[in-house]
């Protein structure tokens, strides 16, 4: 491994080069993949759902998005 070492203030931090597609990052991109694909999918039917269900007009159904 590469390692650089960095005088900041007071400490030394050593830097380690490590690869991008980590456990850690994975993840954090499909929480995030999925965290959208659920919004998305709520604001693409929350229209539909107050004009049909409940009835709402073109005023109400703009309110939702």
């Amino acid at each position: 491994m590469d390692k650089k070492s960095i005088i900041r203030g007071i400490g030394e931090i050593t830097l380690q080069r490590q690869p991008l597609w980590r456990r850690d990052f994975l993840s954090i991109c499909l929480s995030s993949l999925f965290l959208f694909i659920t919004y998305y999918a709520l604001v693409a039917t929350l229209p539909v759902y107050v004009m049909e269900v409940l009835n709402g007009g073109d005023r109400e159904a703009l309110v939702c998005l």
